[in-house]
């Protein structure tokens, strides 16, 4: 296996999201899905490789990298942290179509969708620009819709 194989855990509505970006950005081969016992493809040509039961086969056979692709955040968090002590590497999944400012700290496992504008919160100078384009490129829509939240609420 390549060193840029990487295995797809789910199967459902979210893996197939994960896929598309995946294949947008272009730096990863996928390997496969891991679902719920069920057999057949994702999108047509992604196989379901079997349950997670596969993926210590999976790593003892060379695919060093993983996404976990559970729309399930606790139930995410849980398989990032068991997939990590397995001894995968949690690739994140950035569509080329978003904008992630370089002075931006990105995790791992993270999904960036089209369109999302990724910025440094401590550059941010609170013009209230974000909407059309942060000039500092300081701050999320998602970070700023939550701001927004807590003071109105």
């Amino acid at each position: 296996m390549s060193s840029k194989e990487v295995v797809i855990i789910g199967s459902g509505g979210h893996a197939k999201v994960v896929i598309e970006l995946v294949r947008a950005e272009g730096k990863y081969q996928i390997k496969g899905c891991t679902g719920l016992g069920e057999r057949g493809f994702v999108l047509g040509d992604i196989p379901i490789l079997g349950s997670d039961s596969v993926l210590p086969a999976m790593l003892a056979n060379g695919a060093r990298k993983a996404f976990v692709a559970i729309g399930d955040n606790h139930l995410r968090l849980r398989l990032l942290a068991q997939v990590s002590e397995m001894g995968f590497e949690i690739i994140n999944a950035v569509s080329p179509n978003a904008v992630v400012s370089p002075s931006a700290t990105l995790g791992r496992g993270i999904a960036i969708m089209a369109g999302a504008i990724i910025k440094d919160e401590e550059k941010c100078i609170r013009c209230a620009l974000c909407a059309q384009r942060c000039p500092t490129h300081a701050i999320t829509m998602e970070a700023l819709e939550q701001q927004e939240r807590e003071v109105f609420e």
